[in-house]
């Protein structure tokens, strides 16, 4: 799909989902094309003007892909603008705590767009497995649904989130981390888990399925599970990263959330923690 060559076909999305991010397209062209450009770009869909139709992700996935691209035009990318993170890319001061990369390196799992045919042969091995094992024939259904349900219930998840009421600037934050967080763990599922060239087993699957499909729960276990995993989130250093970003929020921008002057922030580093002086531990409490 083209931006600017209107009468290129869609690859791979439904005819109403190819409308509405045109015209999503249309809407925000007046706004400056590099910042939509940016947006789109890493779901591999070609904003330039001379695009391709040939792309690359396994067709039981096109599904969610969809509901993901629908989720970033009409959730995810109207609640950044309204905290002052609209615009996308590495040249931004929060370009590494900008939920939106996690939601596109899930993405970049599920395919690639092969306008660069050589892309994914260019990959790493531990960067194109599903592409590659689709191609080859190993993906099996249960393993695509898997993906389907924990991207399903991933964008669930963030979209309860995002719907929540306005509320203050500390609140803000909890909802952004808390927003992260679930982005965070879904991508480590897919990188790690459900789309790591290990995960064979075709029982597992199954048994995976089935006790996704049981309505009993044992609470005590998820919340347990929950409390032990968001210790170790909050001590790793990603997180620490977004609590001193949103620590340059609060002095610069006040309650001021969409502020999207970041020219005095700066970008957490070694050395910054070093002039804090403060132990990344106690920096993340």
């Amino acid at each position: 799909m083209a931006a600017k060559t209107r009468d290129l076909p869609a690859s791979w999305l439904s005819e109403d989902v190819h409308r509405e991010i045109l015209e999503y397209i249309d809407l925000e062209d007046g706004k400056g094309r590099a910042n939509i450009h940016g947006i789109i770009q890493p779901f591999h869909i070609d904003t330039h003007d001379e695009g391709s139709n040939d792309c690359l992700f396994p067709p039981p996935l096109r599904g969610v892909l969809q509901d993901c691209l629908l989720f970033l035009i009409r959730c995810l990318q109207p609640y950044m603008a309204r905290i002052g993170m609209k615009n996308y890319g590495n040249k931004t001061k929060y370009d590494q705590v900008d939920s939106r990369k996690k939601l596109f390196g899930i993405l970049d799992e599920f395919g690639a767009v092969s306008y660069s045919s050589r892309l994914v042969h260019s990959m790493r091995e531990s960067e194109a497995n599903i592409i590659r094992r689709w191609q080859c024939g190993l993906l099996r259904a249960e393993q695509f649904e898997l993906l389907r349900i924990m991207v399903s219930k991933m964008l669930e998840e963030v979209g309860t989130l995002l719907i929540m009421e306005d509320v203050n600037y500390v609140k803000e934050e909890q909802r952004y981390t808390e927003m992260y967080r679930v982005l965070h763990r879904a991508w480590l599922s897919v990188f790690k888990f459900f789309g790591d060239e290990r995960f064979r087993s075709e029982r597992l699957e199954k048994l995976l399925i089935k006790y996704l499909a049981e309505e009993d729960v044992n609470w005590d276990v998820v919340r347990g599970a929950g409390a032990a995993t968001r210790s170790k989130e909050d001590s790793q250093l990603v997180f620490v990263k977004l609590k001193y970003f949103w620590k340059q929020k609060y002095r610069y921008h006040g309650k001021d959330l969409r502020n999207e002057d970041y020219s005095r922030f700066q970008r957490y580093t070694i050395l910054t923690q070093r002039r804090l002086n403060r132990p990344l531990g106690r920096l993340a409490q």
